[in-house]
C-alpha cells in the first residue's frame, strides 16, 4: 500500500523523484574487482585455453573501463581492437587510475 502512495505522490508532484541510481558500482567494489581480475589477466596456467585467457583480459578491460567512467575519465581502451595498441593503452590506463588514487596493483 505504501508503494502505491509513493508512486501516486510522485505522479501528482507532491513527492520528489528518487535520486538517480549510479551507472557504475561503488568504487570499493571496482577496486576489489580490478585486483582480482588483474591476477586472472596476468597469471595463466599451463594448458589454459586461449578462450579463457581472452575472457580474463576482456573482463579486466571492462573493469578498467568502469573505473574510468566512475572517475569521469575518458575511456579509449574499449575502442581499441585486441593487439599491441590495446595492450599499451591498458598499461596507460592502469597508471592513470593509480595517479587518481586507485591502488589495485601490488
Amino acid at each position: 500500500m505504501r508503494g502505491i502512495l509513493i508512486v501516486l505522490g510522485r505522479r501528482l508532484g507532491v513527492l520528489p523523484e528518487p535520486p538517480p541510481r549510479p551507472l557504475v558500482p561503488p568504487i570499493e567494489d571496482l577496486v576489489r574487482d580490478l585486483r582480482r581480475l588483474r591476477v586472472a589477466h596476468n597469471q595463466h596456467t599451463p594448458g589454459e585455453s586461449m578462450v579463457r585467457r581472452r575472457a580474463a583480459t576482456a573482463a579486466y578491460d571492462d573493469a578498467l573501463g568502469q573505473a574510468l567512467t566512475a572517475l569521469g575519465l575518458p575511456d579509449a581502451l574499449s575502442a581499441l581492437a585486441p593487439g599491441t595498441e590495446r595492450d599499451a593503452e591498458r598499461l596507460r590506463v592502469e597508471w592513470l587510475l593509480e595517479q587518481e588514487g586507485l591502488r589495485f596493483r601490488p
